[in-house]
């Protein structure tokens, strides 16, 4: 049956498709599976994964040295709250993409895509809209929470001056970032 769950919450189900997909499996005819219980187990999974030390910090290190000399921003964000830290995010900016940032960001269209990783990051990638209609990526940033503040901080890293027009898809944090960059 654990085997099973892990499996399940390596994947972006649903709680309810969890459940669903639990009690049809042979395994475990007749049982039932309470939410919170499922719930708990995907949790302590996914920090078992975020915990495991994949990463290679001299190598990261390395690259990141070797990038900003080309003049490019490469950034991690590191949550020390977890036991080992977890990195939550990582931000890229190349030369060119800094240069667009300064010129275009007038108009930004923000979205991101959710569980892009196995450690269920989510992709942003801000596109700066020039007055001709033409896109140019401004940045790309992984990220696992996906708040106003960490987008907001991805944007402020990628140097994009204050945009006059927001084009999101809706999403409960884009609100608060337009709140924040209109404000200041």
């Amino acid at each position: 049956m654990s085997a099973i769950l892990e499996l399940l919450s390596t994947g972006h189900f649903k709680l309810s498709k969890m459940k669903f997909m639990l009690e049809q499996c042979p395994e475990s005819a007749g049982r039932l599976y309470e939410s919170r219980l499922i719930s708990r187990f995907v949790k302590k999974q996914r920090e078992k994964f975020l915990t495991d030390a994949n990463f290679c910090q001299t190598k990261f290190d390395d690259l990141k040295k070797s990038v900003e000399k080309e003049g490019a921003v490469l950034q991690e964000h590191i949550d020390h709250g977890f036991q080992p830290a977890v990195k939550t995010g990582l931000l890229l900016q190349t030369k060119n993409m800094k240069r667009n940032a300064s010129i275009y960001s007038d108009v930004l269209q923000l979205d991101a895509t959710f569980n892009v990783t196995k450690y269920v990051y989510k992709s942003f990638s801000p596109v700066a809209i020039d007055c001709l209609g033409k896109s140019c990526l401004v940045g790309a940033q992984l990220y696992i929470a996906g708040s106003t503040g960490e987008i907001i901080k991805g944007l402020e890293a990628m140097t994009v001056k204050s945009p006059k027009t927001f084009i999101t898809d809706g999403a409960k944090a884009y609100p608060g970032v337009a709140t924040h960059f209109y404000a200041t």
